[in-house]
């Protein structure tokens, strides 16, 4: 009888500034980690095998695996602590994502349409044309500030050079498919090794929000957010992992039949509820779409529509991956929240105002606004563990009722 062989998997998803919400929690794991090896140098890197991200989970990914120093020094530390990530979400977002305001103009021109006796109202609302046209032709952001925050920070280190195996998704406009990124890969072939810099660009570069990103790397990329492909890269993560755990390239599961998998998957918020919308409140054209109905505060009703999709069939997927993989409840542990969209006057506690400032958190980069998000990672730690009621595809807590701080440790 052979040893059993355990394999260890961290999943990021994308969200924006909402990257700050995984980022505390990893935070956390990795504080409880360096007290219980008694070890102030241990590293997430250290404790998983593969780590995947999508988007802001992708840059996660590289801020967590990337080589401190390019020559790798003896401690063979990575970039970044987990706290630093933190950290880096909260100097950087309004360099990444400066203050637009294109949704607060529409909402001006929706109230100008109405107003009669301003002599003003012409001039006024000929500025609100014009900038919510420019929404139509150009991204919100110009991606500078994101490009240089990026190239700052990982400068010429290569996808290679990752301390341990690493998956990074993003999706190629010209060819219409996913492009993922994998260290294993870039260490066999030149071709597959890009500057981790444009891989990072390039999962991040969400349409609507931020330009794609081209490069060349013996092929030529044209690439956008990995979130068009999948948001929740588990199961590109997991996919990735059989082929090169399998023996043959048609992954026979016999071969893993001696293998367990620990997979932590980290979410960024999803818009799985509603409240206080109606379908037939509004008038569902390209504006209401792009920048969601009057009197709500959230993102871009669209995207959301099609990452809570993709979201959806990934928790399907994964619930039936565990089953035909064998993997028990307690080495699957998916921790996400779960997002109202909420009209303003339906704000009456605590708990709906965090959802109606974070509904529309993936580029608001203020400083309170940050805080909150912040906020909202270290609650989650004392939040319920839940697994997917596969009926409503909703996350339950589970039977017995333990918090996800105790079951990262568990």
């Amino acid at each position: 009888m052979t040893d059993e062989k355990v394999i260890t998997i961290l999943s990021i998803d994308g969200g924006g500034v909402r990257g700050i919400i995984p980022s505390v929690i990893l935070e956390f794991l990795e504080k409880e980690l360096q007290s219980l090896d008694e070890d102030p140098n241990a590293r997430i890197k250290d404790y998983f095998d593969y780590i995947a991200g999508t988007s802001t989970g992708g840059l996660i990914t590289a801020m967590l695996t990337a080589p401190k120093s390019p020559t790798r020094d003896k401690e063979n530390l990575p970039l970044c602590a987990a706290k630093e990530i933190t950290d880096f979400y909260l100097q950087e977002s309004k360099t990444i994502f400066p203050a637009k305001t294109v949704p607060q103009t529409v909402d001006r021109l929706r109230n100008m349409v109405g107003q009669r006796n301003n002599e003003n109202r012409l001039t006024k609302a000929w500025i609100a044309v014009k900038s919510v046209c420019s929404s139509f032709f150009y991204p919100v952001h110009d991606g500078v500030g994101l490009r240089n925050v990026i190239q700052a920070k990982l400068g010429g280190r290569k996808l290679k050079d990752s301390l341990t195996n690493v998956f990074i998704t993003s999706f190629d406009i010209m060819g219409f498919q996913p492009v993922n990124f994998s260290s294993q890969k870039a260490k066999c072939n030149p071709r597959d090794d890009p500057l981790l810099s444009d891989v990072c660009i390039s999962t991040t570069a969400a349409p609507y929000f931020l330009p794609p990103h081209d490069f060349t790397n013996e092929r030529i990329f044209n690439l956008v957010d990995g979130g068009v492909a999948a948001n929740n890269p588990t199961l590109f993560a997991i996919y990735e992992v059989m082929k090169e755990v399998s023996k043959d390239r048609n992954m026979n599961f016999r071969d893993l039949s001696n293998t367990r998998f620990l997979i932590l998957s980290l979410g960024t918020g999803s818009f799985k509820k509603k409240h206080g919308l109606k379908m037939g409140d509004f008038h569902w054209g390209l504006i209401t779409l792009i920048f969601g109905p009057p009197g709500t505060y959230q993102s871009t009703p669209l995207i959301d529509i099609f990452s809570s999709a993709s979201d959806s069939m990934v928790d399907i997927y994964m619930d039936f991956f565990c089953q035909l993989l064998g993997i028990k409840r307690g080495d699957y542990l998916r921790i996400q929240i779960y997002v109202c969209r909420l009209a303003k006057s339906d704000i009456n506690k605590q708990d709906d105002e965090l959802e109606y400032k974070m509904a529309n958190a993936t580029c608001k980069s203020s400083e309170e606004h940050l805080k909150k998000l912040k906020k909202i990672g270290e609650e989650l730690l004392d939040k319920d563990a839940t697994t997917l009621n596969i009926e409503t595809g909703l996350y339950e807590p589970v039977v017995d009722k333990t918090k996800n701080k105790e079951e990262l440790l568990a």
